[in-house]
């Protein structure tokens, strides 16, 4: 296994946004049900189980017929950008939960925000793949869906607690937190996670150790490696064709080694 090129901090990032997947899948679990009746959705608790299934299942709804769009836009438009839709729609999701009374207006916001626009199911693969290699994929995704099972374990702990903390808006207190995830989030992959798509900004195939890899004839500096003092003048992160580990070249396609440093 290689440890010179395993990069903490971009694993951080896959498992925060893990985390904040997970969360706000499952904080409602431990109290759909009693908030379905405080709010009138239902008149009992033994009659609520209509309204938390939905409230729990419109995610998963909403995100059954958009996976695959969301690779290809991925492919298309950027890693950084789907994430950076994605994390948004998950804070904008469980902010607008929070203060909703509309038993359906609470379905559509998770129905929409965390299912319809929620691409980090799909997100994940790709990204564990391309920030440190396939050699270290399997390594990466254990972290990360490591990381969803403690969620799962104590999102719902932490909402119920939570939950009623404002009576008016009893899901508000909860859902500030699973708020509060994504934006973190967003704010650490934008300083620390660059665009690993190919064929973005003009990529050219150059030779490199045996194999084939790409650099953009321009500097994109969303790509470049910062980590070890090398980043600056006319040098390019690129990927080989099969997740390779990254190399830098100069602008004239010479090899200049691999990129080490946690980055």
């Amino acid at each position: 296994m290689d440890q010179t090129n395993f990069r903490w901090r971009r694993v951080v990032i896959l498992a925060l946004g893990n985390i904040s997947h997970f969360y706000a899948m499952s904080s409602l679990f431990s109290y759909s049900a009693i908030m379905a009746v405080d709010l009138g959705w239902s008149e009992d608790r033994e009659s609520a189980g209509f309204s938390a299934g939905w409230l729990a299942s419109a995610v998963f709804i909403g995100r059954l017929f958009t996976a695959g769009a969301w690779g290809e836009f991925a492919d298309k438009r950027g890693r950084r950008p789907a994430l950076a839709i994605t994390l948004t729609s998950m804070a904008i999701g469980n902010l607008l939960f929070g203060f909703c009374k509309s038993f359906w207006m609470a379905i559509a916001i998770r129905l929409i925000f965390l299912g319809v626009l929620n691409g980090y199911v799909t997100l994940m693969g790709i990204l564990a793949c391309e920030i440190a290699g396939k050699e270290n994929q399997t390594r990466i995704l254990a972290y990360v869906l490591g990381s969803s099972s403690l969620t799962q374990l104590l999102a719902p702990a932490l909402a119920g607690y939570l939950y009623g903390t404002i009576p008016i808006f009893p899901a508000a207190a909860p859902s500030l937190v699973g708020t509060a995830l994504p934006i973190g989030t967003l704010l650490l992959a934008y300083t620390w996670l660059p665009e690993t798509a190919p064929g973005l900004v003009g990529w050219e195939m150059v030779e490199a150790r045996g194999g084939v890899a790409e650099r953009a004839p321009s500097v994109n500096p969303m790509a470049i490696d910062r980590g070890d003092g090398r980043g600056d003048g006319p040098y390019r992160q690129i990927m080989g064709e099969d997740c390779s580990v990254p190399v830098i070249v100069d602008l004239e396609g010479d090899i200049k080694g691999d990129i080490k440093g946690d980055i």
